[in-house]
């Protein structure tokens, strides 16, 4: 099977920039192929389209192949886009040296005490009507922070609250300021060191992620979402999917099922149910079934940071 699938690999490889240009074409995935809506033990490359068609209402010369170099293809109906009500930040990647917002004694003593934040919280800018997900805690060095996706957060410099402000924030809510956004192929996501230490990272039901590991096809998987709250019935389906996001390139995400996802659940943290551990970072869904995730080690790398234990 593993050899199997670093051939398909060099396939889709080969093939994936024209495939996407295809009319209709959404992505393209390695999974098993499917029969009568059931899944087979064989894999395949699978094409994303944005509506399946019967072969006689399809221009000539614009149906998709059958297999690409031996390789059988299915074709699946579907599209992953962002939340409603975000867009990709305008900027791809930014980090500042700048110090965050000085607080008087009389703020602090009105802000949030920040111990009481949890892995799942709301997020939002303190500026923009928008809710993400507070998907948990980082260090970079001794600093604590909260992780997020960039179009959660926007930009460098911007003000966060949590909860955010359609869930009643308001500026005494007011946790940290953006200090780094990553947005390529590989990761959108962003980091925010909080306004002061804290020394207690939990998740909303009281447990802590107990480290990292790469996502495997099969991994039971639960989230923390603003939106969906706890989700613990869903595993990953692939770790090869490439494709457009909101017409933005995606390459080689987590694709994951999930009995419930929407709008609000981007930066939750992706987590291995059976151990706790984090793999990715949630970052848009197709409003029914199914997510993709950023890998939890391209996050953290590009973002220089580590999950903080």
């Amino acid at each position: 099977m593993a050899e199997t699938t670093e051939k398909l690999r060099i396939v889709k490889r080969k093939h994936v920039d024209r495939l996407l240009n295809w009319p209709n074409v959404t992505a393209v995935d390695i999974n098993y192929k499917t029969v009568r809506a059931q899944k087979t033990n064989d894999l395949c490359l699978v094409i994303w389209v944005r509506e399946k068609k019967p072969e006689s209402e399809i221009p000539a010369g614009k149906i998709l192949p059958k297999e690409i170099d031996g390789f059988a293809v299915d074709v699946f109906e579907g599209e992953i886009k962002l939340g409603e009500g975000f867009s990709w930040p305008a900027t791809l990647s930014q980090t500042t040296e700048q110090s965050p917002r000085e607080l008087t004694a009389e703020e602090v003593v009105k802000l949030r005490p920040l111990d009481t934040l949890r892995g799942g919280d709301s997020l939002g800018p303190m500026t923009f009507d928008g809710a993400g997900t507070l998907g948990y805690f980082v260090k970079q060095g001794e600093t604590v922070g909260i992780l997020s996706n960039a179009h959660v957060v926007q930009s460098v410099g911007t003000q966060l609250i949590s909860p955010a402000i359609p869930d009643g924030g308001t500026a005494d809510d007011y946790i940290g300021t953006v200090e780094k956004v990553v947005l390529t192929t590989a990761v959108d996501c962003g980091h925010a060191p909080l306004r002061s230490n804290i020394d207690k990272f939990l998740l909303q039901d009281g447990t802590s992620v107990t480290g990292t590991e790469k996502a495997a096809v099969g991994t039971k998987i639960k989230f923390y979402g603003r939106t969906s709250g706890l989700v613990n019935q869903g595993e990953v389906s692939s770790v090869d999917w490439s494709g457009t996001v909101s017409d933005r390139r995606v390459e080689n995400q987590i694709l994951f099922s999930a009995s419930s996802v929407g709008g609000g659940n981007s930066g939750s943290l992706l987590i291995n149910r059976e151990n706790n551990k984090a793999i990715g970072l949630y970052f848009a869904d197709n409003r029914t079934n199914s997510g993709l995730a950023n890998h939890i080690g391209d996050v953290l790398n590009a973002l220089d940071v580590e999950i903080a234990i």
